[in-house]
């Protein structure tokens, strides 16, 4: 029908293609090069992106090695202090103040004693021409005491910024800002006498870091931050001083986009994001973390400088465009005026099929696809409706079959998925009997009707306890249900299964005692028998009327066990225990005779 149609007019697609190649062949040369900006723009975020993460490795390489060489320097210094051939100790104190001159990455030096109380200190001389005075340079920079990690090793540990500096530092308005210093520990034939500590220069720290934003070819283009756990600045290399050193920064400018959480800077992490600082400048950043030092890194980019000539070449494409669209718009409205008409009948056509009514065909004769899409239609509501007629024949096929055999069975009948005929095959079930107890005594004293009644209540309810676990009602044998679990489809935990269903149906039992001994006279209690093992189970009878059942040996012992237990009662057999597991409780009566079998047979109560 398709290739009928194509041979006598043009189709939709042919169309709207002409349309498109007519009015749009300019616009599609403006969106591909749209496109092809897109892919500079992409291209050049990419290369900053790349470029940032590059500087923000430099950085953490430059911290890093800084770290090293503080460490170093600190260990060699404490071994040097300790050398007790040096005498005396203010010799040890004067030569340690001479190497400490030599070391660039070292600001300072102190030494405790081994309870962690300051001994003395040693001040790199940062500016020769006004040199600290003595006192400042034994104690100004140092905490008066320490408190000593216990897990400190002979290699030493790093210390965070707080532990370092003295209390009245740590204690003002603004932090002193570093990345922490080095302890070591001062060992003489192998004790502990004391311990060192060494502080990073932070003038020295701070020009390295610079000369990574310093050395980029367009200039100072990049911004550089160095955060603290707290997200507090420690360091900042920054064109418009947005992020001065000591500023909190959580959930500020890039951190507003990423919002990492403090311990974010344990792990490795590398993120870049577009973002607009708080003063309405958009941006291009990457954090980069040092969880060894748990510091973060953050390189920016003003967008402006990075995409600067993408933006220009953006606003000429606008302009030529804005009047281009404006014809598209009239050839779009033309073509979709002579397309909608029909669409009203199809969707027309569709709310009568989603109301039920499939008897409205289609009368699209455009000779394109949209005809082709309302032959569907209709095709497609021919197959709903017989498909409803067949469903109410299955439906009605399950209702009677349903009378006969369980619904499970009934249900594959209707569907065509299993056949009606006698025989069975060997399967493994567990059989339950439940009968009520002093039942004739009910039925010698009421009437037919009102025991008619009561069964049917009885049997409404363990019905429903049945079908709840999965399990099959065989039949119904006077004041007794015998129903079966495994069947017709097989289930790994049938016995669990028919357990639950019995403690469940002396539960619902016991519920509704009170209101049956009012409406029937009748002290309503239930006694159980269950056995699980193979029993030939299938279709019984003849051709023209059978049920489904199952037919053997553990069917004959579960109603033996119904007959021998008392009211409220479940008695099982051994193979129930054995497959029971751990979720229910067993107690054991002990052997018993059972009619029909040679030996005794071992019986438990469910408990």
């Amino acid at each position: 029908m398709a290739s009928s149609i194509s041979a006598r007019r043009l189709s939709l697609r042919t169309k709207w293609a002409l349309a498109l190649l007519i009015m749009g062949a300019l616009p599609l040369v403006v969106l591909a090069s749209f496109a092809l900006i897109k892919i500079q723009s992409d291209g050049l975020g990419t290369a900053e992106r790349t470029n940032q993460n590059l500087r923000a490795d430099q950085v953490a390489q430059i911290i890093t090695e800084a770290a090293a060489a503080v460490a170093d320097l600190t260990h060699d210094t404490a071994r040097f202090l300790s050398d007790d051939r040096l005498t005396p100790p203010e010799l040890r104190m004067q030569l340690s103040r001479e190497r400490l001159q030599t070391a660039s990455v070292l600001s300072a030096i102190a030494v405790y004693d081994k309870r962690g109380d300051l001994m003395g200190g040693v001040q790199r001389v940062e500016n020769p021409a006004a040199p600290p005075t003595p006192a400042q340079a034994d104690s100004a920079e140092f905490p008066e005491r320490l408190n000593l990690p216990p897990d400190l090793a002979e290699t030493g540990r790093w210390l965070p910024t707080e532990a370092c500096e003295p209390v009245a530092k740590t204690s003002a308005a603004i932090k002193p800002q570093n990345i922490g210093c080095f302890l070591t520990p001062l060992i003489a034939h192998g004790e502990i006498t004391g311990f060192a500590l060494g502080k990073p220069s932070r003038t020295e720290l701070a020009r390295r870091l610079s000369s990574v934003i310093s050395s980029d070819k367009r200039g100072q283009t990049h911004d550089l931050h160095v955060l603290d756990g707290s997200f507090t600045v420690l360091f900042a290399a920054d064109m418009d001083q947005r992020m001065p050193v000591g500023s909190h920064q959580a959930g500020r400018d890039l951190f507003r986009v990423l919002p990492l959480p403090s311990g974010a800077f344990q792990t490795p992490i590398s993120l870049t994001a577009d973002f607009v600082s708080e003063r309405g400048v958009a941006m291009v950043g990457t954090v980069r973390s040092l969880p060894e030092r748990q510091l973060l890194i953050l390189i920016s980019t003003p967008a402006q400088l990075a995409y600067g000539i993408m933006a220009r070449v953006r606003q000429l494409l606008l302009l030529s465009t804005l009047g281009l669209a404006a014809l598209c718009l009239l050839a779009g409205h033309w073509l979709a005026s002579r397309t909608t008409r029909p669409v009203e009948q199809l969707v027309g056509l569709t709310r009568a099929y989603a109301q039920r009514d499939f008897q409205p065909r289609s009368r699209v004769q455009t000779g394109d696809e949209l005809e082709e899409l309302g032959n569907s239609l209709s095709t497609m509501a021919q197959s709903l409706q017989d498909s409803e007629r067949e469903i109410a024949r299955r439906a009605q096929v399950e209702s009677a079959l349903s009378r006969f055999l369980p619904d499970a069975v009934a249900k594959e009948i209707a569907a065509d998925q299993a056949s009606i005929r006698l025989g069975g095959e060997r399967r493994k079930v567990a059989v339950l009997f439940a009968d009520v107890t002093a039942f004739t005594t009910f039925t010698e004293s009421a009437p037919p009707e009102r025991v008619v009644a009561f069964l049917n209540d009885l049997f409404t309810v363990l019905t429903e306890v049945i079908f709840r676990h999965g399990g099959l009602v065989d039949k119904f044998i006077g004041d007794s249900v015998m129903s079966l679990f495994g069947v017709p489809h097989a289930q790994e935990d049938f016995v669990q299964r028919a357990l639950a269903a019995a403690e469940d149906m002396h539960r619902f039992v016991e519920a509704y005692a009170p209101a049956w001994r009012d409406a029937y006279g009748i002290d309503a209690k239930i006694a159980i028998g269950l056995n699980c093992g193979e029993a030939v189970v299938g279709n019984l009878g003849t051709e023209r009327r059978m049920e489904y059942t199952a037919i053997g040996d553990v069917v004959n012992v579960a109603a033996r066990l119904e007959s021998l237990a008392h009211p409220g009662q479940t008695l099982v057999t051994a193979a129930v225990v054995d497959q029971a597991g751990t979720q229910f409780d067993f107690r054991e009566v002990g052997e018993h005779p059972l009619r029909g079998k040679r030996q005794q047979v071992r019986i438990y109560e469910l408990k």
